[in-house]
């Protein structure tokens, strides 16, 4: 971190935390919930002045007031989540105090109050239903309460709580029993692959354009968890899901738990089917010994009583697994494919430590300050493996990642302030698989005449795994947002107004320190025979990428009769550069030289973006709400965008190589099992040949009139409590993605690319003809070899229909639960050989099947019981359609010129897995041990049904065609214990 934006922190933290708002009170901050609600007597007329006082354990403070104006409302602003009692006090009328009402995170709950004449000293109670329509706020959210934490059975990673919200999905397989521990996949949102905004005590843990976050730990330490996933207010930057996570907090009372779960291998079952075994497949993610565990101590209570409270915890999750596919050695034959029989299945170990620490400070009875820091360190012994690339050419991986801030609220009786300085971010290791993990077998070992090499038929990687890499990923933020609140009214309702900023400070760079003892290289080979040599530009240790962001917005809440509007405007800047920096000479230092490139501006977008939604309460008590939404959302380019022109960051220069083959000392399976090294003649020629293709920096031209690729998001959702603590709620949700941007080569247009005329015709797996189109040889050369990005044309963008039926069941009658069930057609433009949408073609090949015009559509349930003596049963049911799928196939020959072509020989969707469905139970059985403390038995079963749902198929041509290369993990059985007080 350099010294200015140190400076700049620290000045914004002492400017924050002494010099803004001296005379703010009790503050409002986004990560918190409200009471909202009206007071009226017995004959309905409304009452004004009635003293509101809330009360509730999650209160550091011993009550909040309000009062009621003169259309005799009341507001009380942030709330956290938790059960309150609200009491209604009025001269002439009986005191009325309703009970057990329960604010989850972000809700704006509405309770009405009714006064009856009497004395005040008299009393009326009510045991009241907690709001479960929230007739102000008009984004769609789910909420998890730390009690839902604790007993909905499912992994213990931040990751797997997405899956729990309605509209939310995760790619790839779901976890069962924490099998994907301390892995991310993109998340999906209402079916799009959608920028998120992972908030973790109100500090964004997404770092560069991706579509999940890199800052791994638990939720073993989270208070209450919020997702909302739709219709935004301008506060929002991102169109995908945003989070928003509290850690526990202090209070005057001590309260502390110890918790462990553990999972021999034995209790694992075994999900192979008869076809997954003809496939050679004899397991899919097996838990190996010595198993898995976690465990948590924390703690937390009060330094100073009503003034100073501390939480911290310490915790841990790891076992020992294997994959589908995934060889630690191949069979006698030489053959890594299981399909092949007789390889050694490879077994893993991952691990996530870490701790969790907030200090909350009520400076005055309006003023807080709260710090906090969570850092954790994941461990993960092999990086990368699949069916293409075994144990020994993967990567072993120490990752430390750190979320931390200091916040100040507060306000006065018109403003409310918050504001928040911290970092977020991880700064990952990868390093060559150590002896000790190839079990004898040295094929991974980064040792001369032992190179990287791949079969293009099979796409098979073998030799030692990428060169070690260092690479930090850091954002460092600042975030500021101030309520006003009129005295007055204004257009006829009450006015909600909110002026807030959003300061990023981004940066990160992938860094290789040395050159590779097998060589700076790839060898490629179709089937058997030598094809085609990838070089790289190692090393590069100074490599450096910057972003740096700034957005202001303002949004309105206000209410006219019934209707309350939803607001704002946004305004955003994105600056990417990379700023001087001097690269190594290398292997091939005649191709990449040593050199000191000077800072270079990338790419700056400013966008101005529009939201506004409206809740219409049809009765106005609350109980039906209908809403709908509209917004322009922008995106970010991301950290890493200046590393593709950065010329001191990875770069590929891909010939030729049709020479002297080198039999080597180690034995690696390409499609004829030989084994062999390029001579050193043909590499000390390189330089004097000319190249098929390059990447990186120094082959990217920059486009400074890029723009912004857009969503467009329209929403309708009608919200209904049918029974007290009961809700209904459908809807629909459409996005529209235009301006998606990808690489061309601009000296080599789509309209020059011409048919390639082979000696003998190119073949499709059914022995048909099939026409490739390769660029003509004018256009060889090193001096044509350049990539720019380009938008896609106005008639390519992506499109999504959403439609949702939701259920929720707030805790009553020894029960609660929610459904949900949502679908979704898309219309999306893919890419050559994957379903990441671009829709920008660069070549005539990829004008082949080019959409995926498909439904997908999932539904989730869970519900909690509680028995008598202490025992709670809930169970969790997913299902979600099968994965689909589309041939393809790889084309190599001389009559090439970019050397190969991978193909998509059949539309999106030809192929389907069938549908993946997971059924998890958990058991808690409570016994009371005295003054406070409990004792908890836990027992839980994931994957109840032993289901083999299939996650991911290979479907390219050949010998691997149709290969499962993912399975849902088998049954697996968990006992676990607490003891609180």
């Amino acid at each position: 971190m350099s010294n200015t934006r140190q400076a700049i922190l620290a000045t914004m933290a002492v400017f924050l935390m002494f010099g803004v708002v001296p005379r703010m009170a009790s503050a409002q901050s986004s990560q918190s919930s409200s009471m909202v609600g009206r007071v009226t007597d017995e004959s309905g007329s409304v009452v004004p002045g009635v003293t509101v006082t809330l009360k509730s354990p999650q209160l550091q403070v011993p009550q909040l007031t309000a009062m009621t104006t003169l259309e005799g409302v009341y507001r009380i602003l942030d709330l956290p989540p938790g059960t309150y009692a609200v009491q209604f006090e009025l001269q002439g009328f009986r005191t009325a105090v309703y009970t057990d009402i329960h604010l989850t995170l972000g809700l704006a709950g509405r309770v009405d109050g009714v006064l009856k004449v009497g004395a005040l000293s008299e009393t009326v109670q009510v045991r009241g239903g907690s709001p479960v329509v929230d007739p102000v706020n008009t984004t769609g959210n789910t909420t998890l309460a730390q009690v839902q934490l604790r007993s909905i059975p499912m992994g213990g990673t931040m990751q797997e709580m997405l899956p729990l919200a309605a509209g939310v999905t995760l790619q790839g397989k779901p976890d069962v029993g924490d099998s994907n521990l301390a892995s991310r996949t993109g998340i999906i949102t209402y079916g799009v692959l959608l920028q998120p905004t992972l908030d973790v005590e109100g500090i964004n843990t997404v770092t560069d354009h991706q579509q999940n976050t890199a800052v791994y730990f638990n939720s073993f330490s989270l208070d209450e968890v919020q997702f909302k996933t739709s219709g935004n207010n301008a506060d929002i930057g991102f169109p995908g899901v945003a989070q928003v996570a509290l850690l526990k907090s202090g209070s005057n009372l001590f309260h502390g738990s110890a918790r462990g779960a553990y999972t021999p291998s034995s209790w694992q079952s075994n999900n192979v089917t008869p076809a997954l075994a003809a496939q050679g497949l004899t397991t899919t993610n097996p838990i190996a010994d010595p198993g898995y565990y976690e465990y948590i101590f924390d703690f937390g209570g009060r330094i100073i009583r009503n003034k100073l409270w501390f939480y911290g915890s310490y915790s841990n999750q790891a076992v020992d697994q294997g994959q589908v596919g995934l060889v630690a050695a191949p069979n006698a034959d030489g053959c890594w494919f299981v399909t092949c029989g007789g390889t050694t299945p490879a077994t893993y170990h991952t691990d996530l430590p870490g701790y969790a620490g907030k200090l909350s400070y009520q400076a005055t009875q309006h003023v807080k300050l709260i710090a906090s820091n969570i850092y954790t360190v994941k461990h993960l012994s092999q990086n990368g493996g699949s069916t293409l690339i075994p144990l020994p050419s993967t990567r072993y991986q120490t990752q430390p990642s750190r979320v931390s801030k200091v916040e100040m609220q507060a306000a006065t009786s018109t403003f409310l302030f918050d504001a928040i300085v911290g970092y977020g971010g991880y700064h990952v290791n990868y390093t060559t698989q150590p002896a000790s993990n190839v079990i004898g077998f040295p094929q991974g070992t980064d040792v001369a005449g032992n190179p990287t090499s791949r079969e293009l038929s099979n796409s098979l990687r073998y030799g030692p795994g990428i060169n070690p890499e260092d690479r930090p990923q850091n954002r460092y933020e600042g975030k500021a947002a101030l309520t006003y609140i009129p005295k007055s009214n204004h257009l006829g309702g009450s006015h909600l107004l909110k002026f807030g900023t959003t300061l990023d400070w981004e940066d990160a760079g992938t860094k290789i320190m040395k050159d590779r003892a097998a060589g700076d290289y790839e060898l490629q080979f179709s089937k058997g025979v030598p094809s085609q040599i990838v070089i790289y530009n190692y090393p590069f240790a100074t490599s450096t990428n910057n972003l740096h962001s700034q957005a202001l917005y303002v949004t309105d809440t206000f209410r006219v009769k019934r209707v309350t509007i939803n607001a704002g405007i946004r305004w955003e800047r994105f600056h990417s550069y990379y700023p001087e920096q001097t690269k190594e000479a290398g292997q091939f230092s005649a191709i990449f030289p040593a050199k000191t490139y000077p800072k270079q501006d990338v790419l700056t977008w400013i966008d101005t973006v529009p939201r506004v939604g409206a809740a219409w309460d049809v009765a106005g008590d609350g109980k039906t709400v209908v809403k709908g939404t509209w917004g322009i959302f922008g995106d970010t380019m991301g950290d890493l965008y200046a590393n593709n022109f950065n010329p001191n960051a990875a770069a590929t220069q891909t010939y030729a190589w049709t020479g002297a083959c080198v039999v080597g000392t180690y034995k690696n399976n390409t499609y004829s099992n030989t084994s062999c090294d390029v001579d050193s003649t043909f590499l000390a020629l390189l330089p004097t040949r000319t190249p098929l293709s390059a990447t990186g920096g120094i082959n990217s031209q920059i486009n400074p009139d890029l723009k912004q690729n857009k969503t467009y998001e329209y929403t309708v959702r009608a919200e209904r409590e049918l029974v007290p603590n009961v809700a209904l709620s459908a809807g629909w949700v459409y996005h529209r993605v235009t301006n998606n941007y990808g690489n061309i080569q601009p000296l080599r247009p789509y309209d020059v690319w011409v048919p390639a005329t082979p000696a003998a015709p190119f073949l499709d797996q059914n022995g048909q003809s099939v026409t490739i189109y390769t660029y003509p040889a004018s256009l060889v050369g090193t001096a044509f070899n350049v990539l720019k990005a380009q938008n896609a044309a106005a008639d390519h963008s992506d499109t999504y229909h959403s439609y949702e039926l939701a259920a929720t069941k707030r805790y009553s009658s020894r029960w609660t639960g929610t459904a949900s069930f949502w679908a979704t057609k898309s219309h999306q433009w893919l890419l050559t050989s994957a379903t990441t949408s671009t829709s920008v073609p660069q070549t005539p090949n990829e004008a082949r099947f080019p959409t995926n015009d498909t439904w997908a559509w999932e539904v989730r349930t869970n519900a909690t019981y509680s028995l008598p003596f202490g025992i709670d049963v809930t169970g969790s049911y997913r299902a979600q359609s099968g994965v689909y799928g589309q041939r393809t196939q790889t084309f190599t020959g001389s009559a090439l010129r970019q050397g190969s072509t991978n193909l998509r020989m059949g539309p999106y969707g030809e192929l389907q897995s069938p549908a993946v469905k997971i059924a998890n139970l958990r058991v808690n059985k409570k016994f009371s041990v005295g003054n406070g403390r409990r004792l908890l038995l836990d027992f839980q079963v994931f994957n109840l049904l032993n289901s083999a749902g299939i996650t991911s198929v290979n479907y390219q041509t050949g010998s691997q065609f149709g290969q499962v290369t993912g399975v849902t993990s088998a049954r697996v059985y968990r006992i676990g214990g607490a003891i609180t007080f």
